[in-house]
């Protein structure tokens, strides 16, 4: 396979749905179409969506890494708050991750930090630097939210960030995390009825979180509209 300077992962189709539509020449590499080889311009992508979860986004990661190593690993997804302030569509550019489970912390580059507090500042989108906290499961209650996140600087809760970053850092790759605020702190989530898991795109059918979800998708795609359209103009510049 052609060198692959960019890797986009998200762990939901919906956060990607809008980026997956403008991708050129696009290729499934496996049958669940979980992994898409395609083109931003001239600019070659792997897009992959891996599956909720940190065992999820570790295995598809994983394989996704099989095809050839990025230049880049970008992470986008959805986020829970847990600060008062806090939007839907708000965004969080992660500066370090945080396993709440093993009390690990996974530090970005502060240049992919820098580049993408730029784009944040030019696209004019809401958002803010600080760290996310990757819980075990999601947190449903404002309670929860507020006892998984009481590190200083910690900004939003989610559930594969620091599963995404240990990857990245054994496998010697840059990365890169930005979330969306999808509920806010004061919102709780359903609890779910049956002993299943909570899934989160059950809850989107109904308001207020239907509406919240448009928000911060709308703001994801905007983001990374931006960032690979700037990549993507250093890419031609090489060519």
């Amino acid at each position: 396979m052609a060198a692959i300077p960019l890797m986009v992962i998200a762990p939901l189709e919906d956060e990607i749905r809008h980026l997956r539509l403008q991708l050129q020449n696009q290729s499934r590499l496996d049958l669940g179409g979980r992994l898409t080889l395609g083109a931003w311009g001239r600019l070659p992508l792997l897009l992959v969506r891996t599956g909720v979860g940190a065992a999820a986004m570790v295995r598809t990661l994983s394989r996704a890494l099989e095809h050839g190593y990025p230049g880049l690993c970008l992470l986008l997804g959805y986020g829970g708050a847990i600060l008062q302030e806090l939007r839907p569509g708000d965004l969080v550019i992660a500066t370090d991750l945080i396993d709440f489970q093993q009390d690990r912390v996974f530090k970005v580059a502060p240049e992919m930090v820098a580049r993408a507090a730029r784009i944040l500042g030019q696209t004019g989108l809401p958002g803010r630097l600080g760290s996310l906290v990757s819980v075990p499961q999601a947190a449903l209650n404002p309670g929860d939210k507020a006892a998984a996140g009481p590190r200083p600087g910690a900004l939003a809760l989610d559930l594969e960030s620091a599963a995404f970053a240990e990857v990245c850092r054994a496998a010697a790759l840059p990365f890169l995390v930005v979330r969306a605020i999808l509920d806010p702190l004061n919102l709780p989530l359903p609890q779910p009825t049956d002993g299943s898991k909570t899934r989160i795109k059950v809850f989107w059918k109904t308001p207020p979180l239907r509406e919240f979800a448009a928000r911060a998708r709308d703001s994801l795609t905007a983001f990374a509209i931006a960032w690979l359209d700037d990549m993507a103009g250093n890419w031609d510049k090489r060519l």
